[in-house]
């Protein structure tokens, strides 16, 4: 084969892989362009989409205001609702003093846990704590106190918030936590000559108050061969007390029954006083 023969083929050859070059070029850049304009228009919808969903926020938000004032229940009122940056603004007046309290005590987390069960009832509730979740929404409850000087808040981030109804059985749980922490963070408490509650507790369905007698005071043999005797007078006494008789419905409510547990402050000495959930009425 001569020279110039394989000159030329040599030459076509190049020329051939230079166009086969080119042409994967111009395919690459055509699936860039359009993988950038198909961005683009995601970009676009997400945003068009993102936009919708945070209108639909807005108008949620609108609807819980106009109803304000809102009753809450237990001496709460909401006054304002409102959306501020990426947070649904809740405002209470709280004339609540057990609320207050709890609030005061550092019970902020049982508190939070009573939300939680609260905001999510029905299915419309889950529609609006979906969409809150989806545009990344957090609720902020502000509590203010009945002397207008402290404002106690609540925070509940996207992450958190529920996305189904809460079972029975979890609501009971909770709930009966939040009462014995209630309970405790008034304890001790001197509730009679030589007797000081120490602690509540929970054993199954069974409330137990732990009350310690002062054996200097008190006759333990006495007090526990009288057990029947003084189960009738405390039962009168709570039913005839406004405070007894809340706070045994209080306990039927949690359908749990109720032991004072008394105990000797020397002595291994001790007697149950039991009201089951029939007898809290």
């Amino acid at each position: 084969m001569s020279n110039s023969i394989r000159l030329l083929l040599l030459c076509s050859f190049i020329l051939f892989f230079s166009c086969d070059n080119d042409q994967k070029k111009r395919t690459e850049a055509l699936r860039q362009t359009r993988k950038e304009q198909k961005e683009k228009l995601n970009q676009r919808a997400n945003q068009h989409y993102a936009n919708l969903d945070r209108e639909l926020v807005q108008k949620m938000v609108d609807g819980e205001n106009s109803k304000c004032p809102q009753v809450m229940g237990g001496g709460m009122m909401i006054t304002e609702v409102s959306l501020e940056d990426s947070v649904m603004a809740i405002y209470c007046d709280c004339q609540n003093p057990n609320m207050v309290k709890a609030l005061n005590n550092g019970l902020k987390d049982d508190i939070r846990q009573s939300i939680l069960l609260s905001v999510c009832q029905n299915d419309d509730d889950v529609k609006k704590m979906k969409l809150l979740k989806k545009t990344d929404t957090g609720i902020a409850y502000y509590f203010l106190t009945p002397d207008k000087k402290q404002k106690h808040l609540i925070y509940l981030s996207p992450e958190e918030l529920p996305m189904g109804i809460p079972s029975q059985q979890t609501v009971d749980s909770i709930t009966r936590v939040m009462f014995l922490n209630n309970l405790n963070a008034d304890l001790p408490a001197t509730i009679g000559q030589g007797m000081v509650q120490k602690k509540a507790s929970l054993d199954g369905d069974d409330i137990i108050l732990m009350i310690e007698c002062d054996e200097s005071v008190i006759d333990m043999d006495k007090l526990i061969n009288m057990n029947r005797q003084n189960k009738q007078a405390m039962l009168e006494a709570m039913h005839s007390d406004e405070q007894g008789r809340a706070f045994f419905n209080a306990v039927k409510g949690l359908n749990c029954n109720i032991i004072y547990r008394y105990y000797g402050n020397n002595s291994n000495k001790k007697t149950d006083i039991k009201f089951l959930k029939n007898e809290l009425k």
